[in-house]
């Protein structure tokens, strides 16, 4: 998210540059800043902003023989509880989607595996694929069919490094779970690397209720939601980008 927040520091800097030395421009600048605000904060920009990262869902087909569930890390967070780090909440989310997928396919006999992909971009010390390898293990996926990719640090990588452990092309039904603003750049980036998933977008995960910042944690989330879905348009533009460079 660093290149995100340093887009926003740049515009902020921008914004107050206009605002201290234009000071004709001083009423538009005070006009633009409380709208980008009020927009944020209200929802409604994240809102716009994510309906249209988001892929049209659409019903899963019967499950076969063989399936392959992917599921893209989203970073971790210490938990205070639990005195360890654990997926962030939009990661916990991915987990029960995987793991719904998953016993839908054990109810049609099929030979299921998760493939678990996040390495430790954030350097906690974890990687994202250990985490989700813990809890779905706790949740009572046995091990033999949990295989955990942990070193890719980006969405790129996760394509690159997980592709070659899917087997040959056709080879199983490939399902591709990760945040529902994730996965129009996700699907993507397997597709360079000839996989064709299907989508199955994780749940969004609510607010918390139960923290210092309660009263106006619903404005935090805006907060949040708009970081992550500018990040995916940044990562879409240098995706297309870079496709046209030839790099990718």
């Amino acid at each position: 998210m660093l290149i995100v927040e340093s887009v926003f520091v740049v515009l902020i800097v921008i914004w107050w540059m206009v605002f201290r030395w234009l000071p004709a421009w001083r009423w538009l600048t005070v006009t633009v800043g409380v709208a980008c605000v009020a927009a944020i904060l209200s929802g409604w920009f994240p809102a716009f902003m994510l309906a249209r990262l988001r892929v049209p869902e659409a019903a899963l087909p019967p499950c076969a023989p063989s399936v392959s569930i992917v599921v893209l890390g989203g970073g971790t967070r210490f938990d205070d509880d639990l005195q360890r780090y654990v997926p962030q909440r939009d990661s916990d989310t991915k987990l029960g989607t995987a793991l719904s997928l998953y016993r839908r396919c054990e109810q049609a006999s099929s030979h299921c595996t998760i493939f678990l992909s996040g390495g430790d971009p954030q350097r906690h010390g974890i990687a994202e694929a250990e985490a989700f390898h813990r809890d779905l293990l706790a949740l009572g996926v046995p091990d033999r069919d949990i295989r955990p990719e942990d070193r890719s640090l980006n969405t790129y990588q996760n394509a690159k490094y997980t592709t070659p452990m899917l087997g040959a092309p056709g080879s199983s039904q490939v399902y591709l779970v990760t945040a529902p603003y994730h996965m129009r750049r996700a699907l993507a980036m397997f597709g360079r690397f000839g996989v064709a998933p299907i989508a199955v977008a994780s749940p969004l995960a609510g607010p918390l209720t139960h923290d210092f910042f309660r009263p106006i944690r619903p404005m935090l989330e805006n907060v949040r939601l708009t970081l992550a879905g500018v990040h995916e348009v940044l990562g879409l533009v240098q995706l297309r980008m870079y496709m046209a460079l030839g790099w990718y």
